[in-house]
């Protein structure tokens, strides 16, 4: 016969099984992170996303306005995972977000100069060659798209991992005021 303090025990034992072995469903995480093209920052805890965008320059046929374009939007792309990257190694607190759709600049609220951008670029070396391409997007006739991620374990402990080798840079100021 069962004990009302088996009975608890037992509850408690499920509660612990279920709640350790629960994980994102396979089909939450290829509908809300896969395939996501427009957020930015962490999609997940092994996820990292940003997105660049660039007009198209004047080039003497169309396949060379999309490469040069779609190179444009790379390098804009790079720069905003630097932001991401020196935003988390240096501990920068997130912005206010009025509307509460975060964007890059409310979520990574610092900004850097051109100087620690060619820094971050050195330190985090390896991380941007792991990054790949997962979407460019040719098909607007004013700019292209493009989607530029990096997947790994515990990414923002390991992009922390770095904070020793950006000593030289200070924890720069906030650019919003709070209300």
């Amino acid at each position: 016969m069962l004990t009302k303090k088996k009975v608890v025990t037992l509850l408690i034992c499920l509660s612990c099984v279920l709640f350790f072995s629960c994980q994102t469903s396979a089909h939450l995480r290829s509908e809300y992170v896969d395939y996501e093209f427009t957020k930015e920052g962490f999609l997940a805890p092994d996820l990292l996303q940003v997105v660049g965008r660039t007009p198209y320059r004047q080039a003497r046929s169309l396949l060379n306005a999309q490469t040069l374009c779609i190179n444009d939007a790379q390098r804009a792309a790079r720069k905003r995972m630097l932001r991401i990257f020196l935003n988390t190694a240096l501990g920068v607190e997130e912005g206010p977000s009025l509307t509460g759709a975060g964007t890059l600049e409310t979520d990574y609220p610092a900004d850097f100069s051109a100087g620690e951008y060619i820094e971050a670029e050195v330190v985090f070396d390896e991380l941007l060659n792991r990054s790949y391409i997962a979407l460019q997007d040719l098909r607007s006739p004013e700019e292209c798209m493009l989607v530029f991620r990096l997947k790994g374990r515990a990414l923002a402990e390991e992009i922390r991992g770095y904070r020793s080798s950006l000593e030289s840079m200070k924890k720069p100021q906030k650019k919003y005021e709070k209300p």
